[in-house]
């Protein structure tokens, strides 16, 4: 009998629940950088307004995948005392 190689764990493959948050980070940081780059580019903020808005954004982040608050309330929020609306495909 040959010796059993060791797998390499970068090739170890994921279970689909893994690769769907996998996908979901990435599309997270996607959206941070489209919305960090508008506030530096488009707004005229500085870095460091940008840095601290981003900040936020990963506190927030953070509230939503402890439980603490969920998207559904904050876009109500935004809807109900901003006037701010979002398109959400079939959803609204």
């Amino acid at each position: 009998m040959g010796k059993k190689r060791k797998t390499n764990p970068n090739k170890i493959p994921m279970t689909t629940q893994e690769r769907i948050g996998f996908e979901r980070s990435r599309a997270i940081k996607l959206v941070y950088c489209i919305v960090l780059y508008v506030l530096l580019d488009k707004m005229g903020m500085s870095a460091e307004e940008v840095n601290k808005i981003y900040e936020h954004c990963l506190d927030v982040s953070d509230s939503i995948a402890k439980g603490y608050l969920n998207v559904k309330d904050i876009r109500n929020v935004l809807e109900a005392e901003r006037n701010i609306t979002f398109e959400w495909g079939s959803e609204k």
